[in-house]
């Protein structure tokens, strides 16, 4: 283990004394052009979706011969050394640069590149200071539309992805991923498996990428995947459910919340109501459970026993606990693209079923309900 880990150790010291070989290895390697990014952030999921490498531009150790035309001593190492490194040629093999201006100097950087470096194209990006206004908000998605437009014009291909044009909809808990005239839709968890590394024997999707690495899906109990022209997926009666709004957006609000409600027979159970019929697509069984104990409402209750303190309680519920579980990557019950845990620690679960209600100390129970398990504090949420 010891040597493996002096190996890396040794390879990463490579990687920082030599960044310009290592950048065009990786290049040679993935068949792919590199962007290079600026500090401190840049959209690099773009840039790889657009097919190429996002290369990070910290500077580097160089006599500033040229780059004091534009900016004077007292700017900043970093900016200074792109700069110089930019204007004697180091950097050509760019096909651009993304420029953020985060500070004065970014500022003035960026036109400065588009004069003293013309080579390499220069795209700006301006993050809103604000972000707490809907407005940024709104700035920031049209900016991130415009760096990926420009990286288009670059490659000359259209970047295409798992967002649709109506990205405040959804057709469930699947994942969609348009590949440029074909819809590949997964209802199944996917892995992902870096480049050498072993993918499961049994599986029944296994998509290569450029770079050797793979995605797996491997079908537990039910699920499937399906490949259509975009055509096909448009028709009515193809994969997708009728489009309904993303609990997580502005659409789906009390007033919706309320049509939902109305449209239900009142003597179902609110677990019917939330976690059966897809009536909120990609809320089902496993979210359920916290969001009844956040409203301390019992799994079994029937809509017509809820009180109107307690459905606003519940809305306001599926709001936040879904809200908590995508901040913090999910569930601790699920695993991600890379096989890692969330970092949302379920109240009611399989992992806590032995453990008391952290809110009144009373027993956790667990029983068969509606085809699944249901989970409930005896204290908390009263039938």
């Amino acid at each position: 283990m010891m040597e493996s880990l002096h190996e890396l150790i040794s390879k990463l010291e490579q990687v920082a004394l030599h960044p310009k070989s290592a950048a065009l290895q990786s290049m040679k390697e993935t068949g792919r052009e590199a962007i290079g990014c600026f500090p401190i952030y840049t959209p690099d999921e773009i840039i790889y979706a657009a097919g190429y490498l996002p290369l990070g531009m910290w500077g580097g150790k160089t006599e500033i011969r040229l780059a004091g035309k534009y900016l004077p001593a007292f700017c900043c190492s970093i900016m200074r050394s792109n700069l110089e490194f930019g204007m004697n040629g180091t950097y050509d093999f760019l096909k651009a640069a993304v420029i953020p201006t985060f500070c004065d100097t970014l500022k003035c950087v960026c036109e400065n590149w588009k004069v003293a470096i013309p080579q390499v194209p220069a795209i700006p990006i301006v993050y809103p200071q604000n972000r707490a206004l809907e407005a940024a908000h709104v700035y920031l998605k049209q900016e991130f539309l415009r760096v990926k437009e420009e990286i288009e014009k670059l490659s000359g291909k259209k970047i295409t992805g798992a967002a649709k044009p109506d990205a405040g909809y959804t057709c469930g808990g699947n994942v969609e991923i348009n590949c440029g005239d074909m819809v590949l839709v997964i209802t199944t968890p996917i892995k992902y498996h870096a480049p050498k590394a072993k993918f499961p024997p049994k599986h029944q999707l296994l998509i290569q990428f450029d770079d050797l690495s793979h995605i797996s899906c491997t079908v537990q109990m039910w699920g499937c995947m399906y490949c259509m022209t975009t055509e096909e997926a448009a028709k009515p009666g193809s994969f997708y459910t009728e489009r309904k709004p993303d609990p997580l957006t502005d659409e789906f609000d009390a007033a919706y919340f309320d049509l939902l409600w109305n449209a239900v027979k009142p003597n179902i159970s609110v677990k019917a109501f939330l976690a059966t019929e897809q009536r909120i697509p990609g809320l089902g069984n496993g979210v359920l459970q916290d969001i009844l104990w956040n409203a301390r409402i019992h799994p079994k209750k029937k809509l017509q026993d809820i009180t109107g303190a307690e459905k606003e309680q519940l809305f306001h519920s599926v709001k936040t606990t879904l809200l908590a579980m995508r901040e913090q990557g999910g569930r601790d019950t699920e695993k991600d693209l890379f096989g890692k845990n969330g970092g949302y620690k379920t109240v009611l679960s399989s992992k806590t079923i032995k453990n008391p209600c952290p809110a009144c100390g009373d027993m956790i129970t667990r029983e068969a309900y509606l085809g699944g398990n249901i989970y409930y504090c005896f204290g908390c949420q009263k039938l």
